[in-house]
């Protein structure tokens, strides 16, 4: 409990990140979704380098689900997560809210830049009644080695039922 206690305060908390902040409020990336190809291959379309800027989210450390190759964030007061800024338009938060929905909830929570800039940022924790955190460090390169190749038909499967995007 004394680490639920020191959790972060959030800016605001949603199901979701809210389509209406689309090309306005960045996403912050901390997992599988800081590698540009597998970002491409759910957005469906390319991601350019630029695209994603570095950044660090204090209050937080970053561990692997168990039984998942991905990770979740705990709160940690002397925690430190680097990932990475998305500045995503619409249908880039359709899609990217389909992936994560049902493990994960938003939360807008400060992040720095190198520069020590502090920017507003949606991020993706992890529901507590759907993921179960492990005790192991999550790093992204040992990911990649181990689990990317394999993950695109993963990312296939959870995008199957993603409704069609709504034109009106």
């Amino acid at each position: 409990m004394a680490r639920e206690a020191s959790r972060p305060r959030p800016l605001a908390v949603a199901e979701e990140v809210p389509s209406r902040t689309a090309g306005a409020t960045p996403i912050f990336f901390f997992g599988t979704l800081m590698d540009r190809d597998v970002l491409a291959h759910l957005l469906g379309r390319p991601v350019a380098a630029g695209e994603l800027r570095p950044v660090v989210l204090h209050g937080f450390r970053r561990v692997a689900a168990r039984n998942a190759s991905y990770p979740v964030l705990l709160p940690d007061p002397e925690g430190r997560v680097e990932g990475v800024l998305f500045l995503a338009g619409a249908e880039d938060v359709r899609r990217i809210n389909h992936y994560e929905c049902d493990e994960y909830r938003a939360e807008l929570h400060h992040v720095r830049t190198a520069a020590g800039e502090k920017v507003a940022a949606w991020l993706f924790l992890g529901r507590e009644t759907v993921m179960e955190a492990g005790d192991r460090p999550w790093d992204l390169a040992t990911w990649v080695r181990r689990h990317k190749a394999a993950f695109f038909a993963r990312i296939d499967e959870w995008m199957e039922d993603l409704p069609p995007a709504d034109r009106s």
